[in-house]
């Protein structure tokens, strides 16, 4: 049987630009059919063609900050729990194919772009797995995790945790002190991908080296080669990172 997927798509204001038209004409073309969902502030007028409007509280939507609670809110999954998975996708990715049989059938919880870094000799490298702007997760392994997440003392551990890398990361790149401080709250990407397996040690994410197949971000070139040359499903934030490599493969506008 084919995994049911909730296709949801974070809107923050309602007059889109050309980029994210270019985004949903991709999600049209390539998704259309599953049941895609608009998730936006209540506030907002908004009607987009294929999707459900889901309006939440605009406090959801204020800033990076808010976005990121909202994703670890038990909550929010539990509104998809008639799914299977939910791939969220923000309004700067693109897909390129429906290869989400192929994802859904993997034993993974949580799938997103590798993280990419250079080392001192300016050489890329996979340094994690879990960039949250195109992601698919498993609405079941994800519930329970959120819940956790909840508990004060939970919360408590991960802050020490964080404290202890934050500190650590200072002293090797004091340069990037005044980032990091300002970085210091729990990006809910991190979070999935760093502390949802410590937290529930069944938590399952791929490697980088498979997860390259499913999206690329930061250095599109370096993951198009790691993936022996071929495009992944989709992308994440293809206009920030080498949009010259991305124009050959974004859709035209029809009209």
């Amino acid at each position: 049987m084919t995994a049911s997927v909730a296709v949801v798509v974070p809107v923050f204001r309602e007059r889109l630009g050309p980029d994210e038209a270019i985004a949903l004409r991709h999600l049209r073309t390539h998704l259309g059919g599953y049941d895609g969902f608009a998730v936006c502030p209540e506030s907002l007028d908004l009607e987009l063609l294929d999707l459900v409007r889901v309006g939440l509280d605009d406090r959801h939507f204020r800033t990076h900050r808010d976005y990121s609670r909202l994703m670890l809110s038990a909550g929010f999954y539990r509104r998809f729990e008639q799914y299977e998975f939910v791939l969220v996708h923000q309004l700067d990715s693109a897909v390129f194919s429906d290869d989400l049989p192929r994802w859904c059938g993997e034993p993974y919880d949580y799938v997103g772009a590798p993280w990419v870094r250079r080392s001192a000799d300016g050489r890329p490298f996979f340094a994690g797995v879990g960039n949250g702007g195109l992601s698919l997760r498993r609405v079941e392994a994800f519930v329970p995790v959120a819940e956790a997440w909840r508990r004060l003392r939970t919360r408590a551990v991960v802050a020490g945790r964080h404290a202890g890398e934050l500190a650590r990361r200072i002293v090797s790149e004091p340069r990037r002190s005044r980032q990091l401080l300002s970085d210091r709250y729990v990006y809910e990407d991190k979070f999935w991908s760093l502390e949802a397996p410590r937290l529930a040690p069944g938590f399952r994410i791929p490697p980088a080296e498979t997860a390259v197949a499913f999206a690329f971000e930061t250095e599109p070139r370096f993951c198009f080669e790691q993936n022996g040359r071929r495009l992944p499903f989709g992308c994440h934030k293809w206009r920030a990172h080498d949009p010259e490599f991305w124009a050959p493969h974004l859709l035209a506008d029809a009209a």
